[in-house]
């Protein structure tokens, strides 16, 4: 299955949780943003369905994975066969323009936390499907990889 917005979301409840305990210093403020970051870093899918369908529908574009994954097209025999998605947010790239901000703001290192916490359940999601992880460390390398393959419709 793949990852669910709410397994996401819960997932950083939890783990604002466990950085309030362990840090009880935190601010609830930039807690919060961990959470958002950690849920919010799909909207990058969210474009990606607009950019192939060309509709707005939150509701439909949430449906329409699902039922790419029905059919089967995200599994590993067609990840080495189709052109990957190019999810923007997900890689090195973005990781490494948030380091960058954040030495304009520390807003942007518990942005960071967040992100990271959706890298980590990402990887292991696609370590569960045996997914190659490259496909959401560098999306250079996506682009790159996808020269040459066919389109997923």
């Amino acid at each position: 299955r793949i990852m669910r917005p709410l397994v996401h979301f819960f997932s950083g409840i939890l783990f604002c949780v466990y950085i309030f305990f362990l840090f009880p210093l935190a601010s609830l403020f930039g807690l919060l943003f961990v959470l958002l970051a950690t849920v919010f870093i799909d909207v990058d899918h969210y474009v990606y369905y607009v950019f192939k369908t060309k509709n707005f529908s939150l509701f439909k574009a949430y449906h329409w994975f699902i039922l790419m994954e029905k059919k089967g097209e995200l599994n590993l025999q067609h990840a080495k066969d189709y052109k990957w998605p190019i999810m923007f947010l997900h890689g090195i790239e973005f990781l490494i323009l948030l380091i960058i901000l954040s030495f304009v703001s520390d807003i942007f290192k518990f942005i960071i936390f967040g992100v990271l916490l959706h890298y980590f359940l990402d990887f292991c999601e696609l370590e569960y499907k045996k997914f190659p992880i490259l496909l959401k460390v560098s999306q250079i390398y996506v682009f790159v990889r996808n020269k040459g393959k066919k389109e997923l419709d």
